[in-house]
């Protein structure tokens, strides 16, 4: 896919994703310590 997307991600305290450009779907494995993110439509996302 080809998206202009800045993502800031933190885990530490909880978890705070701030992406830039659309996000769809986040998903999280704590024990890998992966982060995949879909992007498709303009949208920031807090939390």
């Amino acid at each position: 896919m080809t998206a202009d997307f800045i993502v800031t991600s933190r885990f530490e305290s909880g978890g705070t994703v701030v992406a830039s450009n659309v996000l769809i779907t986040m998903t999280y494995h704590p024990r890998l310590n992966l982060v995949k993110i879909f992007c498709k439509e303009a949208l920031s996302f807090d939390g």
